[in-house]
Order: structure tokens, then sequence, then C-alpha cells
């Protein structure tokens, strides 16, 4: 069992305590073990919170009660400072969504987010990235595919440009020939009326 996280008294540390029952094969209740982990320096729970996704994204945990639990910013630690509303798919995660999709963050920044819950607590893990870093591959392939049919449709009008011009050599040659059959000028039409 993992306990909320909560700030120790004589340091002020973020921590979460974590138990688990311990019995004997037939059931037997022998103990409970149980450990204190900082929020901070804890391998883990550090790894999770110094994650980053790209270059601007990063990981974030928080609760049902809006609490961010870990956060990549020290100052929002145990924090709730997203109020509902402001951030519709933090409140959409909150209200049970799992899964990926655009939405703007509480500080007003377009991200593409993941949401997914932590078995066994109310925790709900969000990682997340600015939309314009993770579309970046995407708009580039898109500019590349445009380069390549720019470049396809000026090879298709030159090479039809030089098959009309090929085939109108032979119009030409027609056109001399029968230039050279002309009336000549002495000739007199007569008129029958």
């Amino acid at each position: 069992m993992i306990s909320q996280p909560y700030r120790l008294e004589h340091n002020g540390e973020e921590v979460i305590a974590i138990t688990a029952y311990i019995s004997s094969p037939d059931g037997t209740p022998l103990g409970v073990v149980g450990c204190v982990s900082s929020i901070r320096k804890d391998g883990l729970l550090r790894e999770i919170r110094n994650r980053t996704i790209g270059t601007h994204g990063y990981t974030y945990v928080f609760d049902h009660s809006r609490l961010l639990i870990l956060h990549p910013d020290d100052n929002r630690m145990l924090s709730r400072d997203v109020p509902k509303g402001v951030n519709t798919m933090f409140d959409a995660a909150i209200a049970g969504f799992v899964g990926t999709t655009e939405t703007v963050n509480s500080k007003n920044v377009r991200m593409l987010a993941a949401f997914r819950p932590v078995a066994g607590t109310d925790w709900i893990v969000c990682c997340q990235v600015p939309s314009n870093e993770a579309f970046a591959p995407l708009w580039a392939s898109q500019k590349l595919f445009s380069l390549f049919v720019l470049c396809g449709g000026v090879v298709a009008a030159l090479l039809g440009l030089f098959l009309v011009h090929r085939s109108m050599r032979g119009l030409t040659m027609l056109e001399t020939a029968t230039a050279g059959l002309a009336i000549p000028e002495n000739f007199m039409m007569l008129t029958i009326s």
C-alpha cells in the first residue's frame, strides 16, 4: 500500500510511506513491513521527475484530489495549482480518461499528453510534450512530400512539353511540304456563274 504524499514536520521533505502486509502460507498474519521514501531523493521517483521527453516534454504524477505528487518544477510539488476547468484533459483524466490527446495545459501551452492511472493508487501519470515539438517530424515530412509533388509536377510538365513538341514535328513538316505546293501567284481563278 502506498500512502498519500506528505511533508515531514521536522524538515518539510516530501515523502510517501510504502507498506506491505506479510502472512504465512496458511494466511496467519506475520506483520507489516514499511518504509518512508523521499519523493525528491528516491531513485525511481527522482528519475520520473527528471525524465524529459524530447526537448521540452516531461512527466508528472497527480492524484484525484488534484495534488501534484511528482513534477519537474520543485515549486509545484505537493501543490494543487491546476484549477478545475483550466486543463480539460487533466480534468478528464481525473474523471477516468485513459489515453493520448492534445490539450492546453495550465500554463496555456498546447501539449500532446498521455494519461494513465497507477494501479493500486489514485495516482495518474501524465507524459506530455509541446505539440509543436511532437508534430515537428510530421510537418517536416509534409514539407518534403510537398517538395516531391512540386518537383514531380515540374518534371511531368517538362516531359509533356517535350512530347507535344515531338509529336508536332510531323505536322510542321507536313505544313512546310504543303506550303511548297501553294497556288502560283500568276494563276487565275475562273468563276463560273
